[in-house]
C-alpha cells in the first residue's frame, strides 16, 4: 500500500501518534482513573503471592470454599502472569497498571504486527490504522487499571491473531503457530468466561474452512493449554461444585439488580418509547460499553464525542457484518483471515449481550470491532488507498481526536492521591492500631492490605451469609458498608428490606466483643472512612487523614465520653458504629 503522505512527513506523523498512544497508557497511570472496587479486590491476589508467596484469594469466598488450600476464584491461571511479573518489580498498585499497559499495548502492537504482514502497509502510516484499536476508551482504562480482562485479552487476542496469521492462505497452516493458537486461547478461557468465545468461534471457523488436519494441532495446543485449569479443577473437586451453585446463585440475585439499573442507562433510554422489555435495555447498555465507556469522567466524560463515538463503532460494526455476510456467500481463501476477525467482533458483541449484563466487559468487543473494521477495509480497498474511504478517515480522525483530547485531560487533571498512597496508609494504621500480623483479621474488599497472612471475607459473611470461622479483628471501609447496605440491596423493596435487615445482624454479630481502635479518614467531611477493631481493651483510637485538603498526621485520642474534651472520636452505635473525629 502506498504511504499517503511524504516519507519525512509520514515519519513525523507516525512518531506523534506513537508518542501520544505511549502517553495516554502511561503518564500517571498510578492516579488515573480512580480504582475502581474491583481492582482493589483483585490486587489481593498478586499481593499475597510478593508477599506471602500462597494462592489464596481470602476476600472472597474464603472459608466456605478452602481458598487456605487453592483459591477457588478467580481460576488458578487467572491474574497468574500479573503476579509473576509484580513479584519481580516489587508489589504496588501502580507496578500493577504497568502490567496492564503492557500487556494491552504488546496486543496492539501484535494486531499493527499483522496487518502490515497481511495488507504491505508501511510503518510509519500503520499508527494511523492502530489509533482506533489503541484510543478506544475502555482500552484506555483496560491499560490503566488492574482487573481480570487484562490478561484473558492478551492471552485470546494474541491467539486469534497467530490463527488469522496465513498470509495469502488466509488462515495459519504450519504446526507451530497452530498449536501456539489453541495453547493461548486454552489458557486465555481458563482464566474467564469472555475467554471461552475464542477458543469456541477458533473451532467453528476451522471446522467452516474444511480445515481438519489444521483443527487437529490447534486442538492439541488447546489441550496443553487447558492442563493447569483440568488441575485446578481435580484439586478442588470437593468443594468445586458447590462454590459453582453458590456463585451461579450470587450471579442470578445480581442479575435482577444489574437489569433493572442498566436499564436506565441514558445510552439507551431513547429507545424507551420502542417498548423493549427491561432486559433487553440492559443488555444493549452492557454492548454500548464497548463503543463508548468511561470511570468517573475518565477519560472523557460522555458528550458529545460520546455520542459520535457511539455511532462510528455502529457503523463499523454494520461494515464488518456485511463483509462476513459476502465472504461466506463467495468465500475468497485470503480473506479467511479477515473473516475470521470479523467474526470474532461480532461473537463478542453477542455474548455480551447473553451473558449477565454489565459494564465491565466492553474491552473485548471495541478492540475485535476495530481490528476487525481495519483489516474490512484494507481487504475491500485492494490496491485503492484506503486513506480516501470515508467510513475508513472518519473513524480515524474521530479516534485520533479523542486522543488529543483525553491527553489535554490527563495533563490539566489535578494531582489526586494514589491507590498505593491509600494502601501504605491502611496497612500503616493497622499496625497503629494495635492489629498485629499474626492476628486473624476479617476485611472487606478494599482493606486487605491491613490484615497479615491469616484474613478471612467480610464480604462473604455479610453479603453472602457463609462462613464462621473466628476472628482477632475487623476492618472495613466505609463506602464498602454503605454500598451494601444501601446501593447494593436488592431493586425489588420486599427483598431490599429482608437483605438489609440479615446484613445488618451480620455485620453487628461480627463486631461483637470488638473495640474501635482506628480511624482512617479519606474526605474531609467524613462520609468515607476505614474503622478498624480489634479484640480486647484500647488506650484510645489512633486516627489520620489522607484528604490531600486537610492532611492530618497519626494521632491518638480517646473514645468520646463524659467529661471529655479536645480531640476524641464519637461513635453512634445504633445499628452500626458511625464514628466521626472532633477536633475540640
Amino acid at each position: 500500500m502506498k504511504d499517503p503522505f511524504p516519507r519525512a512527513a509520514s515519519r513525523l506523523i507516525g512518531a506523534l501518534l506513537a508518542a501520544l498512544i505511549a502517553f495516554l497508557f502511561f503518564y500517571r497511570a498510578d492516579e488515573l482513573p480512580r480504582p475502581h472496587g474491583d481492582e482493589r479486590a483483585f490486587l489481593d491476589v498478586p499481593y499475597r503471592f510478593a508477599t506471602f508467596g500462597d494462592l489464596r484469594y481470602p476476600v472472597f469466598m474464603s472459608e466456605s470454599f478452602g481458598s487456605e488450600e487453592l483459591r477457588p476464584y478467580p481460576p488458578i491461571t487467572a491474574l497468574a502472569l500479573r503476579s509473576v511479573a509484580v513479584k519481580a518489580m516489587g508489589f504496588s498498585a501502580g507496578h500493577s497498571r504497568y502490567v496492564s499497559g503492557i500487556l494491552v499495548l504488546l496486543v496492539v502492537l501484535s494486531a499493527g504486527l499483522w496487518l502490515r504482514s497481511r495488507f504491505l502497509i508501511p510503518a510509519p502510516p500503520l499508527t494511523l490504522i492502530l489509533a482506533p484499536l489503541a484510543m478506544a476508551p475502555v482500552v484506555l482504562i483496560a491499560a490503566r487499571s488492574t482487573r481480570l480482562e487484562q490478561e484473558t485479552f492478551f492471552f485470546g487476542a494474541l491467539s486469534a491473531l497467530l490463527l488469522a496469521a496465513g498470509g495469502n492462505a488466509g488462515l495459519a497452516s504450519r504446526r507451530l503457530p497452530l498449536f501456539a493458537a489453541g495453547l493461548l486461547a486454552a489458557l486465555a478461557a481458563g482464566m474467564h468466561p469472555f475467554g471461552v468465545v475464542y477458543g469456541g468461534l477458533a473451532v467453528i471457523t476451522l471446522v467452516a474452512a474444511r480445515r481438519p488436519k489444521d483443527l487437529i494441532r490447534w486442538a492439541l495446543g488447546a489441550v496443553a493449554g487447558s492442563l493447569p485449569t483440568v488441575g485446578w479443577m481435580y484439586e478442588k473437586r470437593d468443594s468445586l461444585a458447590a462454590f459453582a451453585a453458590a456463585n451461579g446463585a450470587m450471579y442470578q440475585a445480581r442479575e435482577k439488580d444489574l437489569t433493572s439499573w442498566l436499564a436506565g442507562f441514558t445510552s439507551v433510554s431513547w429507545l424507551k418509547p420502542l417498548g423493549l422489555p427491561e432486559t433487553i435495555m440492559a443488555r444493549l447498555a452492557a454492548i454500548q460499553h464497548s463503543s463508548f465507556s468511561d470511570y468517573l469522567g475518565f477519560p472523557v466524560e460522555p458528550g458529545p464525542f460520546a455520542v459520535l463515538l457511539r455511532c462510528l463503532f455502529w457503523m463499523e460494526a454494520a461494515m464488518v457484518a456485511r463483509f462476513l455476510y459476502r465472504h461466506v456467500r463467495v468465500r475468497r481463501v485470503e480473506n479467511d483471515g479477515v473473516a475470521w476477525l470479523a467474526l470474532l467482533g461480532l461473537g463478542f458483541l453477542a455474548f455480551t449481550f447473553t451473558y449477565v449484563p454489565n459494564t465491565t466487559y466492553g474491552l473485548y468487543g471495541a478492540f475485535h470491532i476495530h481490528l476487525a473494521f481495519a483489516a474490512v477495509c484494507l481487504a475491500e480497498a485492494g490496491d485503492a488507498p484506503v486513506w480516501r474511504r470515508l467510513p475508513f478517515a472518519a473513524v480515524t480522525a474521530a479516534f485520533v481526536a479523542f486522543g488529543l483530547l483525553s491527553a489535554s485531560r490527563l495533563l490539566a487533571s489535578p494531582p489526586i492521591p494514589t491507590l498505593d498512597d491509600e494502601l501504605t496508609a491502611m496497612a500503616g494504621m493497622a499496625r497503629a492500631a494495635g492489629i498485629r500480623p499474626a492476628d486473624t483479621v476479617m476485611s472487606s474488599t478494599e482493606a486487605w492490605i491491613a490484615a497479615g497472612s491469616r484474613n478471612t471475607s467480610l464480604l462473604e459473611r455479610v453479603q453472602y451469609g457463609l462462613g464462621d470461622g473466628g476472628h482477632d479483628a475487623l476492618v472495613y471501609r466505609r463506602s464498602y458498608v454503605d454500598f451494601y447496605l444501601g446501593a447494593g440491596l436488592p431493586v425489588e423493596p420486599a427483598r431490599k428490606e429482608e437483605a438489609r435487615r440479615a446484613r445488618t445482624a451480620a455485620l453487628s454479630s461480627i463486631l461483637e466483643g470488638l473495640t474501635l481502635s482506628g480511624l482512617l479518614i479519606l474526605d474531609e467531611g467524613q462520609k468515607d472512612a476505614v474503622y478498624y477493631f480489634r479484640r480486647g481493651g484500647s488506650d484510645g483510637v489512633a486516627v489520620a487523614s489522607m484528604d490531600p485538603a486537610r492532611p492530618r498526621p497519626l494521632t491518638r485520642v480517646p473514645l468520646d465520653g463524659e467529661g471529655v474534651e479536645g480531640p476524641r472520636v464519637a461513635c453512634d452505635t445504633a445499628p452500626l458504629p458511625l464514628c466521626i473525629f472532633h477536633e475540640r
